[in-house]
């Protein structure tokens, strides 16, 4: 695989089978085989930078200077080649400035954003809806 654009961060499904990665501003998958994309992941208008794998692998999170997150289903993603329906409408509306990274907890019912807004927002993966604030920071928070 030859890439001519920049990759500004890239990760690999738990069981190795896809490459979800950030190539000049779109988010794209590959099959981790054969190096082919499988996807985009349309909806987000401002770069994704960041990107994170349910613990089950049936879910992708993208984190994106629009200030959302979205979580997508792998079995969407893989029937179709562009994915543009994320299964949870965006999540993370709420965030005033660009999310910076984002993580699901163990069991995949919880989900953590991170902001230039210096939050850290906890997400119910099932609604969609933030269940707390942290914001107690003084200035961005880069990791969760």
């Amino acid at each position: 695989m030859e890439l001519q654009k920049s990759v500004s961060h890239c990760v690999f499904s738990p069981n190795g089978s896809f490459i979800v990665a950030s190539v000049d501003h779109t988010c794209q998958i590959w099959d981790a085989r054969t190096y082919g994309t499988i996807s985009n992941l349309e909806g987000h208008t401002s770069s994704c930078d960041h990107f994170a794998f349910s613990t089950c692998g049936n879910h992708i999170a993208s984190a994106s200077s629009d200030h959302t997150c979205r979580i997508w289903s792998v079995a969407n993603i893989t029937s179709s080649r562009t994915a543009d329906d994320p299964c949870k409408a965006s999540v993370g509306h709420t965030h005033s400035q660009e999310v910076k990274s984002c993580s699901f907890s163990t069991d995949g019912r919880l989900f953590a954003s991170t902001s230039s807004d210096s939050t850290i927002r906890i997400w119910d993966t099932s609604t969609g809806s933030c269940t707390q604030v942290w914001d107690e920071h003084t200035d961005d928070v880069w990791m969760c």
